[in-house]
Order: C-alpha cells, then sequence, then structure tokens
C-alpha cells in the first residue's frame, strides 16, 4: 500500500490551464442558471435552489483543493501556495465558509482520520466503539437515531454553512480539543474576510438577478449543497467495511485506502461534486487535485483495486453506526446488543 503513497507523487502537480477551464466553464453554468432563475417565473424560482446547490458543491471542492495547495501550480512569480491561498479565500466569498478555518480543520482531520485512540473532538463522525455503547446505551440509542439520512442532510447544513460562519464552531476552539490551537488568530481573521466577502456576493447576486432569485433560490441552495455535501463526507468514512487503526497499527498508506470509500457516481453527478467520491486516492494523496484523481486511480494498482460501494453499502452507512473493533467492522445497534425500547 505505500507503494501507492509514492506512486502518488507524480499526479501531485497542478495544472494551471485545467484549473482555469475549471473555474471559467463552473462559474459561466452558475451564471446561467442564475439568468434562467431571474427569467423564469417567479414560481418556478425555488427549482432552481437544486441546480445552483451542486454547482456550489463543486466551487466548494475547488476551495477544498486551495486548502491542500493542490489547485494551481505556482503563478508566475507567485508561490504555489500563495496562489491557491489566494484563490481559496476570493472563492470562500462565494461558498460562505471561511477558508484558513476551515482548511486549518480540514488538515487536522487527514491528519487523525482512522486514529481510533485520538477521537473524542468531533463526536458525530468520530464511530462509537460497541464497548462505549454497551457503556452508555441511551448514548447509543441516540447515536442510531440520530444518524438518519434527512437528519444527518440538517445537521450538515446547520452544522457547515449556519455554524461554521463563526470561530468557536470549529474544532481547534473546544475545550476537548487535545492540542494547543496555535491557529486561532489567523481563524478568526478568516471567519470575519469571509462573512464581509459573502455578504457582498450575496447583495451582488440579489442586485443584478433580482432580490426574489436571491430569497428563492439562491439561499436554498446552500442547503442542498451542504446537505449533499454532509451526506457525501459522512459516506467517506462511514462505511461497514472502513478502518480504524489503534497506536500501534495505525499507518496513512492503509488507512487511505482502507478507510477511506470510492463512491462511484455517473459522470454527471462526478461533474458536480469534483470526483471527490475518489476519496480513498485524495486520502491518499491530498495534493492530487480533483482533476487528476481518476488518473492516479487507474493507474495505481493499490487504489484501482479498491471496490466502490454498492446500493446496499450506502444504506448501511447510515445504520451499521458502531466500531466493532474484533470483527473490523462497522455494525447496526442490533448486533451491539440493544435493543431500544418502543
Amino acid at each position: 500500500m505505500r507503494d501507492a503513497v509514492h506512486g502518488s507523487k507524480p499526479f501531485a502537480e497542478g495544472r494551471n490551464g485545467v484549473a482555469a477551464w475549471q473555474l471559467v466553464t463552473t462559474f459561466l453554468f452558475f451564471a446561467i442558471v442564475m439568468g434562467c432563475a431571474s427569467l423564469a417565473p417567479l414560481w418556478l424560482a425555488p427549482f432552481f435552489a437544486f441546480p445552483l446547490g451542486l454547482t456550489l458543491i463543486r466551487i466548494f471542492i475547488f476551495q477544498h483543493d486551495c486548502g491542500h495547495r493542490s489547485f494551481l501550480g505556482p503563478v508566475g512569480s507567485v508561490s504555489r501556495a500563495r496562489s491557491n491561498d489566494r484563490l481559496g479565500v476570493l472563492i470562500s466569498c462565494v461558498t460562505g465558509i471561511p477558508y484558513v478555518a476551515w482548511r486549518t480543520e480540514h488538515n487536522w482531520h487527514h491528519a487523525h482520520q482512522g486514529k481510533i485512540w485520538y477521537r473524542g473532538v468531533d463526536k458525530t463522525n468520530s464511530p462509537m466503539t460497541v464497548e462505549e455503547a454497551l457503556r452508555d446505551r441511551d448514548g447509543a440509542i441516540l447515536r442510531a437515531r440520530t444518524v438518519r439520512p434527512f437528519r444527518i442532510f440538517v445537521l450538515g447544513f446547520v452544522s457547515l454553512v449556519v455554524l461554521r460562519k463563526r470561530p468557536r464552531a470549529y474544532f481547534q476552539f473546544q475545550e476537548r480539543f487535545p492540542d494547543p490551537n496555535v491557529h486561532g488568530d489567523v481563524m478568526r481573521r478568516s471567519c470575519m474576510t469571509t462573512g464581509i466577502g459573502h455578504v457582498a456576493f450575496l447583495a451582488a447576486v440579489g442586485a443584478v438577478a433580482g432580490w426574489q432569485v436571491l430569497l428563492l433560490s439562491m439561499l436554498p441552495s446552500y442547503f442542498v449543497a451542504g446537505g449533499l455535501g454532509t451526506w457525501l463526507f459522512w459516506i467517506q468514512h462511514n462505511f461497514e467495511r472502513t478502518c480504524q487503526l489503534n497506536e500501534v497499527e495505525w499507518d496513512h498508506a492503509r488507512i487511505s485506502i482502507e478507510g477511506s470509500s470510492y463512491l462511484r457516481l455517473g459522470p454527471v453527478l462526478q461533474w458536480f461534486t469534483g470526483n471527490i467520491g475518489l476519496h480513498h486516492v485524495h486520502h491518499t494523496n491530498p495534493r492530487i487535485p480533483n482533476y487528476r484523481l481518476e488518473e492516479a486511480r487507474r493507474a495505481l494498482a493499490p487504489l484501482a483495486c479498491v471496490e466502490p460501494l454498492s446500493g446496499a453499502d450506502l444504506r448501511r452507512c447510515f445504520s451499521h453506526v458502531f466500531w466493532d473493533s474484533k470483527r473490523q467492522k462497522m455494525v447496526p445497534l442490533g448486533e451491539v446488543g440493544i435493543i431500544p425500547e418502543r
């Protein structure tokens, strides 16, 4: 598996021409949909929230790649890191998710994914073990009832789109965060900068497309994007045959390939989601930009042999929510031995 990490390095180079093409075509599509919404009868305006929301997911993937310094290469005399950071800040004004704050939290996620002994910060996304469930029966029942598609959709929207406008919503500012928060000041400034830029962006949309379109199409699109994006994030690591390792066993290559899912989508949804369904490839090397993930997957045998999730696998992502260390897989509440009272 470690060969995949080494072999992925040639794909971890941003191509500015491809990145520019993605930006132009995506924002052009976004503008066309917005234009159609402004010209259509008012009763149709809410229906445009869905394509706009899907487009916001794609735009957020660009921001996500910028956070890994993978979307762009050096631009003239501007370094790779700085060019990605500048673009990421601009994109965050559209998505409304603070660039530096989210990048800092997300990079922490990459460094600690699959560390079963290092849980506790993100209590929802961190799996509850069978042993913990048996000790906390009420907590286990609550978890099983909370992890349902619609509830995860709504809770994800609230967490990602609403709460993460402010610093206190990020892991680094929570009391149970185990590490020193050395990035607190820049994360606070990031929230302020994005907040101002996002308000300006929404005001511009309202001025150009009309305030009714802003209220009926644009704002609901963030609900669509936040909910669907959270589904994607949930499925990426909370699937039945995922991998959690202890302090002695933990290995980056293994946890990336076995602990991250491969969600094979059709070409349309793959375009909207920026290939993020190839999550095992992304975790193997986060420096691979979205437009080279499929290329890397096909070229590297350890990545190519990973089976995509089936429809049944997707359903079990929301029912098998307890980690069984003995069986090395996620199991449902019934297999834990807890039967909730009616």
